[in-house]
Order: C-alpha cells, then structure tokens, then sequence
C-alpha cells in the first residue's frame, strides 16, 4: 500500500507468474478509483498496457490504447521554449 501526500491510499495488483501490474485500487475521500489493465500489446520487447478500465464510484468507462512507440526519434526543439 502506497500513501500519497494528499493522504490517497493504493493498493496495487500484480500477477505473480509475469509481475505485470494488472490493478490498481485509489483510496480518495471521493470515493474508490479502480483501473484495470486487461491486456498489454509487446513492441520492441517492452510490454505497453492495451486495454485498460476505469471505475470512479457508480461510472466506468475503458480506454483502448491504439498505437504505442519505443525509441522514437524526438527532437530537441519539442523540449524548448
């Protein structure tokens, strides 16, 4: 259990055969928020979640990643003011 400086508190789930977090339990004094990976996509050997869903008290929604990027190629003006 992780306690932030806003006094939230998470528990975090991992699978015990990959150890790929697969939930996550916020504790807030609105309420509980939930995610929950359903599944991850690999690219270029690194593990990116896919399919992910968000409880917030009585709502729920998913999100679905559709393109993930390792090592691109970034360039320095982006950084700059």
């Amino acid at each position: 259990m992780i306690t932030s400086s806003t006094c939230a508190e998470t528990t975090i789930f991992y699978g015990v055969k990959d150890g790929l977090k697969y939930r996550e339990v916020k504790n807030t004094p609105q309420g509980n928020i939930i995610n929950t990976i359903k599944s991850y996509e690999e690219v270029d050997n690194y593990k990116f979640s896919k399919a992910i869903n968000q409880s917030i008290g009585n709502q729920s929604f998913d999100v679905l990643i559709k393109n993930e990027k390792a090592n691109t190629k970034i360039e320095n003006a982006v950084f700059e003011n």
